[in-house]
């Protein structure tokens, strides 16, 4: 496996850094992001709970992917800026049940006015 580092900003306001890499991997399947967590903690001597693996984009037919990886500098940054996104998609798909209930409860309204009109 050969990984090529492509660019590495430091992101002060967020506490994190963003790591762009190119791996290139002949004749094995695409990395998992264990393997990739692994990697990254062993290069930059860092914990891997602080490592969030955002992107591992394979290009179509060619045994190379680009990977992109934030570090951060402490738990609780990773923790306060990544669930985020998990607290957003859980709001998402509570309305999204909620809406299916209240139709649920409309059509079972409609077939006992139904049955009743027979």
């Amino acid at each position: 496996m050969e990984v090529e580092n492509l660019k590495e900003e430091e992101m002060p306001l967020f506490s994190r850094k963003r790591v762009t890499f190119l791996v290139k991997f002949p004749k094995a399947k695409t990395i998992s992001n264990d393997e990739v967590k692994k990697f990254i903690a062993t290069k930059y001597k860092v914990d891997e709970k602080l490592i969030a693996v955002k992107k591992i984009n394979q290009h179509f037919g060619k045994p190379e992917a680009e990977v992109i990886v934030h570090i951060y500098k402490s738990e609780k940054d990773l923790e306060k800026l990544e669930n985020i996104r998990k607290k957003k998609f859980k709001k998402e798909e509570k309305k999204e049940e909620e809406k299916k209930e209240v139709k649920e409860g409309e059509e079972s309204e409609k077939k006992g006015e139904e049955q009743g009109n027979k």
